[in-house]
């Protein structure tokens, strides 16, 4: 549904196409730079926002909230929000998948 891509950096959002509260249509837009790539819906709210850290390690952070797609996943100070639950001060490294909600 949702990595983060390297060389050049780029955020990628595949949405299932049965998602029930999915704004219609779906409209989102990439702003890149060098060393970020946001993304925006058609109503200018950013869901994703990663940002190059390190490039010869390929770390980078991610700044995510999915709500304005009808997907309750987002992050604040707190941590990561998926439904009612919260993730703090996890580290996911040389993984491909850091949370799989199938």
């Amino acid at each position: 549904m949702l990595r983060v891509l390297f060389h050049p950096i780029l955020v990628e959002i595949n949405l299932p196409p049965d998602l029930p509260n999915a704004p219609i249509p779906l409209e989102l837009r990439h702003v890149t730079t060098e060393r970020s790539d946001a993304v925006f819906t058609g109503g200018d709210q950013a869901v994703a926002i990663a940002t190059l850290l390190d490039p010869p390690t390929d770390s980078a952070h991610l700044h995510l909230d999915l709500r304005p797609l009808g997907i309750n996943i987002y992050d604040d100070l707190s941590g990561l929000h998926v439904g009612n639950n919260l993730f703090s001060g996890n580290v996911v490294e040389r993984a491909a998948v850091a949370i799989n909600l199938a």
